[in-house]
């Protein structure tokens, strides 16, 4: 799972042009998805990453990318009705800390 997500935020990196993203580039470039180099995603944990891309897409701005807090992670949970395990918990923050390593 973190193999993918982690392809999936380089993907979202600024190229040398620092206009566009490299995912940007490959779409405008008319290539293939299954061109990019994207290892397979964990079929069985997708769910996760949709749950991190939810959280991820409403997140608070500062100076910086923040990350995601257990306040805003639960209020989440109760309000779509989820409940995962620590384990689930675990890896939704540390997909927010890879991904918040690769904005920088």
């Amino acid at each position: 799972m973190l193999d993918y997500c982690k392809a999936e935020f380089e993907l979202s990196k600024l190229s040398a042009d620092k206009e566009h993203s490299k995912r940007e580039h490959y779409i405008a470039a008319g290539i293939p998805r299954e061109q990019w180099g994207l290892p397979d995603p964990p079929e069985g944990l997708l769910y996760i990453w949709e749950y991190f891309l939810k959280l991820s897409n409403r997140r608070q701005s500062g100076m910086g990318v923040n990350p995601i807090s257990y306040t805003e992670l639960d209020s989440f949970l109760r309000r779509s009705n989820v409940e995962l395990d620590s384990w689930e918990v675990d890896l939704i923050f540390a997909l927010d800390d890879m991904a918040r390593r690769a904005a920088q």
